[in-house]
């Protein structure tokens, strides 16, 4: 089995069903993502330049897709180097997905690599994802059921959005 570097279209519909309800063409205008932070199209919190995103901020379609683009690659490579073992692609999808959601500095210092690095079938990573759910010091039902999705792909191979 060769390394897997790259995202399957499965990720892509993840994010854009959680980071704007599958419509991303409602966030091109900056707005207040539920943990309180300045966001644009599909999650970007920062530019490719380092500068955050901004009240009053607007973006085109066309940007919407490159900054998803820069943005994925960062966690892509991330989840690429920092899992040690070899994985399947359902599995580096939800693991991507988790990482463009949280960043990947929680990733890195996370218990759930530490278990994938050392059983990456471990039943127990189920509940290392279940873990990641609050925002402002109170969990949010929509990162709920983000770990819920993210958890059935990385067992399952395939995409469920409600539980």
């Amino acid at each position: 089995m060769e390394k897997i570097t790259r995202v399957s279209p499965d990720c892509l519909k993840m994010i854009e069903y959680f980071e704007c309800g599958g419509d991303f063409r409602q966030f091109l205008k900056a707005y207040k993502c539920p943990a309180g932070k300045w966001t644009i199209g599909m999650g970007t919190t920062r530019y490719p330049s380092g500068e955050r995103v901004m009240p009053g901020d607007v973006i085109t379609e066309q940007q919407v897709f490159e900054l998803l683009t820069y943005d994925l690659a960062a966690a892509e490579s991330a989840v690429a180097s920092l899992v040690t073992p070899l994985i399947i692609q359902q599995r580096f999808d939800a693991l991507v997905d988790f990482t463009y959601n949280l960043g990947i500095l929680a990733f890195k210092n996370s218990t759930l690599l530490k278990v994938i690095n050392k059983n990456p079938g471990d039943p127990s990573i189920d509940k290392q994802f279940a873990r990641w759910i609050m925002a402002g010091g109170k969990p949010l039902p929509g990162l709920i059921r983000r770990r819920q999705s993210e958890s059935w792909l990385y067992f399952n191979g395939n995409l469920k959005f409600n539980f």
